[in-house]
Formats: structure tokens, sequence, C-alpha cells
């Protein structure tokens, strides 16, 4: 895995630890939430090699966003986005975006999957407010 979508998506699971499970509070040691980082990232890597064994050669933001999705909603769920795969497979990223938004998910999650959309069709301007 590239070190930008580890540094990305560790940034943005770490500025939005709310979504994640973890109280505001902070009052998780920050060691335990990197080990179990870890092993969720380890779990979404397996999950996107099932889903689409061609993501690491994708485009960067690309990727960050596929490895976000893929971290919250395990491969199961994952599965659900078809016509995202199919645009996907297509190298046609700004209709993966599209389909990424015309969801359920999309209006479950609201303003994380406009982040997600943003980076599968190239604009890393929502990294930036968490970088």
């Amino acid at each position: 895995m590239h070190d930008i979508i580890t540094d990305s998506v560790f940034a943005y699971a770490n500025a939005h630890r709310q979504y994640y499970c973890f109280p505001a509070s902070g009052r998780k040691h920050k060691t335990g939430f990197e080990t179990l980082f870890a092993t969720d990232c380890q779990i979404a890597e397996t999950a996107l090699d099932a889903w689409w064994p061609d993501w690491r050669d994708a485009p960067a933001s690309v990727q960050i966003a596929l490895y976000s999705m893929a971290y919250n909603l395990g491969l199961p769920r994952l599965t659900s986005f078809i016509k995202m795969r199919l645009a996907l497979g297509r190298h046609d990223y700004a209709q993966a975006a599209t389909e990424a938004l015309d969801s359920k998910w999309a209006g479950q999650v609201g303003r994380r999957a406009e982040d997600i959309a943003a980076l599968l069709a190239g604009d890393y301007r929502c990294l930036e407010q968490i970088g």
C-alpha cells in the first residue's frame, strides 16, 4: 500500500474518529487506535483485492477513495456498488464518482460520500481540510 493512502486514510479516520466508534474525548490511547487501525487496514486491502484487483493501478486519489470505502463498508456492502465497479473497470472515474453519489449509502453518510466522489474524480481538496 502506498504511504499517501495510509497517511490520508489515517488522517481522515483520526480527524473523524467519532465515525469509527472512538469517543470524541480521546480517552482511547493512540497506540490502541493505531493497532485497531492497522488491523482494519489489512481487512480493507483484502476486501479491495477481492472486489477490484486492479485498484492499486488506479490514480492515487481513486485508491484513497476506494480504501476509505472498503475500510468503512467492508466487502459485503462494497459489492453492492455494481455500477461504480463497472465504471472503475472502464477507468471512467468521473462516472464512478457519479455512481457513488447515486446510492443509498451517499444519503446516509452525507459529506463523506461527497469527499469520496471528489477523490474518485481526482479532486484532492477534501484532504487539505484534514492534513
